[in-house]
């Protein structure tokens, strides 16, 4: 008698670059006031392959504004389009939040 052994497939990694904590905390902070004015912010993998054409961007889903952040963009990329849609919304962090990020992010938010 054969006994089939099935072997356990592991995650050997998920295809993206590990995450720099100090952007991490970034986008995370950003994200915050985000949902502090309201918005919902939804880091997810967006579809790929043929036919498929999706990127990040802004929708509403009944009433509720949402921004979708395609995950398998770099981080810095993902903190920049934060940052467009900060700007584009008109939400404007309070001088205590803008304090946590990086001085360019700062001239960035207080520019508007």
């Amino acid at each position: 008698m054969v006994a089939i052994i099935k072997k356990k497939r592991g995650k050997i990694g998920s295809g993206l670059p590990p995450k720099d904590i100090t952007k991490e905390v970034v986008f995370k902070g950003l994200s915050s006031i985000l949902e502090k004015a309201g918005v919902s912010v939804r880091r997810e993998e967006l579809k790929r392959g043929h036919g498929w054409k999706a990127t990040s961007g802004f929708c509403r889903h009944e009433d509720t504004p949402v921004i979708f952040v395609d995950r398998m963009l770099p981080q810095d990329d993902q903190i920049a389009f934060l940052v467009d849609q900060m700007l584009d919304l008109k939400v404007a962090p309070s001088e205590e939040d803008l304090q946590h990020f990086p001085e360019v992010i700062q001239r960035q938010l207080s520019s508007s």
